[in-house]
Parts: C-alpha cells; sequence; structure tokens
C-alpha cells in the first residue's frame, strides 16, 4: 500500500492532536476524520484503524497494520502510548511531515526552472537542427559555409538527424543504469553524489538536518538515545545515515556520544561541540533540534544560493544558443540578401 504523501500526513496528525486536546475518544476521532476527509487513503486508513482499536489493537499497531503511514509515525505512537503524552507526539509528528512537505517543495522549485528552461532550449535546438538549418542553408553564400561557427552547427544538426534513433537508445540506456546503480550500488553512488562541488554540500545538509530532526522527534517522543539511534539506522537513507549507525556502534562501545561523533571525521566539528553541551545539560532532544536548525538553515541557503547561480547561467547559455546561430545563419544570409538586393538595383 503507498505511503501517505508528507503534506496530508502533516494535516492528518495535525487534526489528530487538536481533537486530542479537546478530549473526544479516539474511536470518535476516527469517525469524524473518516466523514471530513476526501481522500479514499485516508478513509480507508481511518476506517481500519478503528476497526484495530475495537478489536483490541494499541494505537501503534493500529497504524502499522493500515500500512499508509511513515515507520517514524508508527515507532513515536509507540513511544507516546507507553508515555501517555499522544497530543504532543501527534503534533510533533505534524511538524515532522510538515519539514519533509517543505523539504520536497523547496527540491521541486530548485529543479523545475532549469528543467524547462532546458527541455525548451533542448526541443527548440532539435526542431532548428532538423528544419530550420536545412532550409537556412540552402541560402547561404558559399563563402559563409567555411565559417566555424557555421560549420559547428550544421555538424550539430546533421548528427541529430542522422543518429537520433541511437542518442535517444542511449539516453533510455543511462536512466537504466542510473536506476540500476541505485538499486545495487546505491552506497557507492551516494558517496559519489556527496563529492559533487556544489549538490554533496546541499545533499549533505540536508541528510545531516533530517536525521538529527528524526532522533529530535524520537526522543521528544520518549524513546531512549539508543533506541532512536537504532530506528535511525534501519530507515532508509542516504552516506549520513551509514556514519550515524558508525557512531552507534561507538556508542555501545562505551563512548560518549560526543566523543562518538568526534571519532568519525564525517561529521563537522559544530555536531560533537554541540552534542556535548547536551551531554552536559541532560538534554538531548534540545541540542539534536538546534543542530536540526542549523543544519535545515544551510540547506535553505545552499539551495537559494544555487538557484540565484542556476538563473544568469541558464540565461547565459539560452543567449549564447541564439547568439551562436544568428552569427552562423542569420548574419550571412541577411549579407547575403542585401548583396543581392543592391545587385538588381
Amino acid at each position: 500500500m503507498k505511503i501517505l504523501s508528507p503534506e496530508k500526513s502533516a494535516v492528518f496528525f495535525r487534526d489528530m492532536a487538536n481533537m486530542l486536546e479537546t478530549g473526544l475518544s479516539l474511536s470518535r476521532i476516527f469517525f469524524i476524520m473518516e466523514e471530513s476527509t476526501h481522500d479514499p487513503a485516508l478513509i480507508n486508513a481511518c476506517r481500519k484503524i478503528a476497526e484495530d482499536l475495537e478489536a483490541g489493537r494499541s494505537l501503534a499497531a493500529a497504524f502499522e497494520l493500515c500500512g499508509v503511514f511513515a515507520p517514524i509515525a508508527v515507532t513515536a505512537l509507540k513511544a507516546g502510548e507507553r508515555a501517555g503524552n499522544l497530543p504532543v507526539v501527534m503534533a510533533l509528528l505534524a511538524d515532522y511531515f510538515d519539514f519533509m512537505a517543505n523539504v520536497q517543495k523547496q527540491f521541486i522549485n530548485a529543479a523545475v526552472y532549469p528543467a524547462v528552461v532546458l527541455l525548451i532550449l533542448g526541443g527548440a535546438f532539435v526542431y532548428m537542427a532538423c528544419v530550420v538549418m536545412p532550409q537556412v542553408a540552402v541560402l547561404l553564400p558559399a563563402e559563409s559555409m567555411q565559417g566555424p561557427m557555421t560549420k559547428i552547427f550544421l555538424m550539430m544538426g546533421k548528427s541529430i538527424t542522422v543518429f537520433w534513433p541511437a542518442i535517444v537508445v542511449l539516453g533510455a540506456a543511462m536512466i537504466i543504469l542510473m536506476v540500476w546503480a541505485r538499486g545495487r550500488h546505491r552506497r557507492v553512488l551516494e558517496h559519489a553524489m556527496m563529492r559533487l562541488p556544489v549538490w554533496g554540500r546541499i545533499k549533505k545538509d540536508l541528510e545531516l538536518g533530517l536525521c538529527f530532526f528524526n532522533l529530535y522527534v524520537l526522543q521528544k517522543s520518549g524513546i531512549p538515545l539508543d533506541a532512536a539511534l537504532n530506528e535511525l539506522s534501519a530507515g532508509e537513507g542516504g552516506v549520513s545515515v551509514f556514519h550515524f549507525e558508525q557512531c552507534r556502534q561507538y556508542l555501545l562501545g562505551g563512548l560518549g556520544l560526543s566523543e562518538a561523533f568526534s571519532r568519525d571525521g564525517y561529521f563537522p566539528r559544530v555536531i560533537p561541540d554541540t552534542i556535548r553541551l547536551g551531554e552536559e545539560m541532560g538534554r538531548y532532544e534540545e541540542y539534536f533540534e538546534r543542530l536540526f536548525r542549523y543544519f535545515y538553515r544551510s540547506f535553505e541557503m545552499r539551495v537559494n544560493s544555487f538557484i540565484a547561480l542556476i538563473q544568469p547561467a541558464l540565461f547565459i547559455v539560452c543567449a549564447a544558443f541564439i547568439a551562436g546561430f544568428a552569427c552562423a545563419f542569420l548574419k550571412p544570409v541577411y549579407a547575403n540578401l542585401t548583396n543581392m538586393g543592391m545587385m538588381l538595383h
């Protein structure tokens, strides 16, 4: 069964937290949620959870059996039931899924503009190479055909016209290879992505922020530190999750958490220094939240810088393409037509 999107999950848990604060029983809450939502997946989930509660199952078990909520929700609810602080846990989960929804929106906003521009630019070039260039080339004077820019454009146009099936097959093969590599060699691919100059830092800040927010939610829900780290390591994640598991192993070996983070060179110095404050104060969750906010602010700053850099870069590419086409074809054609007009006069 498909997991609910972060946006839908955030609204669901926010409504749950608000209704729990009113003192309504869980069975009544799920009846109201079922009646008020128009999403088929949520309607079925509310109905199934209510049935499981009536059958004597715990709330966390009912959420797990319905199969539409992320694993962190089930883990947090288990701790919330034990500690008797379900409204707090529901509010925390709403914040968590709000964060995940915002991250998705930021990635979409960062990726859509360059993707659309590149798609339009690529489509325009293919059209010009296959349709416009052959027609315009007939009008070119013989001497302009020897120009370097004209030769480059004509060669690229001819290559696309002749080899387009091979280009399509090669593109499809590259996509299939990337999907295969992600499934079979995910860790190697993730490490390679981390080494990219701009993307690597964005990805690392996001992963670290997400890991610390997971730990904050789990600790705030009442889950012990070792269990929270184990839960984090058991979930899907990138390179950062692997290094958090290494820290957990150091922790099991008798090291303190700040010392474990210091031992692994992957983590920036700010992490063990901040964690050390949490150890001294005995409030890990508070300092996990501080680290989450630190890395999330860094992630936002880097994404905004990337967008600010990519927009003018794409404009320059578009301008260079238009200027190159004008120099290669339009200028010689215009000069040829001018000469012909002068000869007629």
